[in-house]
């Protein structure tokens, strides 16, 4: 109102408004309701089974993953986080002091698999928890398999959803 008093300030803030709900339809355009478009847009993680995972990991155990986030919310730690790919380092791991770490969590990170079996005692069970993501690079799903595959390890799928899967991984 200080800037421009009277007809022109109202005829301004009617045209700031009118924007903002044209900008507020085109985001939300589109088929069905909005809580199964909001559903769609920002899926839930599940994985069926991996409370019995969970239930099922010793303190000797270590969880490895390719999502800090998502593996603490599924898991409840992440003891290594797996960035197999050159996109991830660049973006998401970062150094403190000599050691490098995930951002999000801070979890030690290790750029193979074989590094992340090495900080495992012998006896130790390796739990691979891997979700799925899409990146300007490619699609995540395709790097623990080539991982494995590349490093000669054994390993055994656990669990596997359209977003997840759960793998054993041995030396």
């Amino acid at each position: 109102r200080a800037i421009w008093p009277g007809r022109r300030a109202q005829v301004i803030r009617a045209v700031v408004v009118g924007a903002a709900l044209l900008v507020i339809a085109d985001q939300w355009r589109g088929e069905g309701p909005v809580p199964a478009r909001l559903a769609a847009a920002r899926p839930t993680i599940e994985v069926p089974g991996i409370d019995d995972v969970r239930a099922s990991l010793g303190a000797d155990d270590r969880v490895a993953c390719t999502d800090e986030l998502a593996c603490l919310l599924l898991v409840g730690r992440v003891d290594t986080w797996l960035a197999l790919d050159d996109y991830v380092r660049d973006r998401f791991v970062v150094t403190r002091a000599t050691a490098r770490a995930g951002v999000y969590g801070g979890a030690p990170a290790a750029f193979s698999l074989a590094e992340a079996l090495a900080a495992a005692p012998a006896a130790a069970h390796v739990i691979v928890v891997d979700v799925f993501k899409e990146y300007p690079v490619g699609n995540s799903s395709e790097w623990l398999p080539r991982a494995i595959a590349a490093e000669h390890l054994r390993a055994r799928t656990l669990l596997e959803s359209p977003q997840a899967r759960v793998m054993e991984v041995r030396r």
